[in-house]
């Protein structure tokens, strides 16, 4: 049984400009600037997530969420099956499975929801003590571009599982009141179970739940780390050098189908900004097994690849 935790994420209406000015991030020493398009606030949710022994996120504690939609012959409406995660003004980080024709079959991606929460609604509304709070109508964007890592697939099931869309739009957080912003890039020589400790990442999207039914509502789960010789000793060669080996340590916490793509997420000590760790991968069918850990493409790793493989 898969036990998701359900946020609300209720953002302020964005405001989309038609140009973007990159950023000044420093990599090395500090009197070498290199530009790249990583914008220079990230990570900052809209509300504090505060999960006590399963109670309800506030509004707007994963403002980068984005959810895929694709759509097929024979139906008007876009099924969405896969996630990712805000990067910049421009891009939405996901995985190349998700842009594989082979695995899309007669599907296509033709949509992106940026600052969703009920994929069924078009305002997403909640109760409060005074009386309906409802968000503004969320972000429908089309597709640009997509690139996906040139080695995906090619050293083992869903290798370099990493991959980018370009926005037919371009999003202005400035002015946006943290309707959508976006996660931040792991930092130049980042080690992920360094700054994990005995913590546990988070994962949200809208995936199978126990029912065996794909969540309208945005879902989130705490998925401890595991040893990668369980990933090891589970998937063979399947598993390879930059993923990490996530869950399985306790039964029904785990992303399933639906939620691939989808960012895995964590802060330091002490609290935000969020930094995306992982990306959605693999992992055993049904979900939430005990000792079978899902797979996460490592980040950090292809941080390069994907400053590299940006454009203004």
């Amino acid at each position: 049984m898969l036990l998701f935790i359900s946020v609300s994420v209720l953002p302020n209406n964005p405001k989309i400009s038609t140009t973007t000015k990159p950023s000044v991030f420093t990599i090395g020493h500090p009197s070498e600037p290199v530009t790249t398009l990583l914008p220079a606030k990230c990570g900052r949710p809209v509300a504090e997530d505060k999960i006590i022994n399963g109670a309800p996120a506030p509004v707007g504690a994963y403002p980068w969420i984005a959810a895929l939609g694709y759509t097929e012959p024979g139906r008007s409406k876009p099924s969405f099956k896969c996630a990712g995660a805000i990067i910049n003004s421009k891009y939405v980080l996901t995985a190349a499975h998700c842009l594989d024709p082979n695995e899309l079959g007669r599907k296509t991606l033709s949509v992106i929801h940026l600052g969703d929460y009920d994929l069924s609604t078009k305002r997403d509304c909640v109760e409060t003590r005074l009386g309906q709070k409802c968000s503004p109508p969320h972000i429908v964007a089309g597709v640009e571009d997509t690139i996906s890592h040139p080695d995906y697939n090619t050293r083992g099931k869903s290798s370099d599982d990493v991959a980018l869309i370009r926005l037919n739009l371009t999003l202005d957080f400035d002015r946006s009141s943290a309707a959508i912003e976006p996660v931040c890039l792991p930092p130049n020589g980042f080690n992920f179970k360094a700054f994990a400790g005995n913590r546990a990442p988070v994962a949200t999207g809208w995936g199978l739940t126990e029912h065996g039914n794909n969540s309208n509502i945005l879902l989130r789960v705490n998925v401890p780390i595991a040893d990668d010789a369980l990933c090891r000793e589970r998937y063979k060669r399947n598993f390879v050098g930059n993923q990490l080996c996530i869950g399985g340590t306790k039964e029904g916490f785990d992303t399933c189908s639906g939620d691939s793509g989808g960012p895995l997420v964590m802060t330091a000590q002490h609290g935000p900004p969020f930094y995306q760790v992982g990306i959605v991968s693999f992992g055993p069918f049904p979900c939430g097994l005990n000792r079978f850990p899902g797979v996460y493409t490592n980040v950090a790793d292809y941080r390069n690849w994907i400053i590299n493989n940006m454009r203004p």
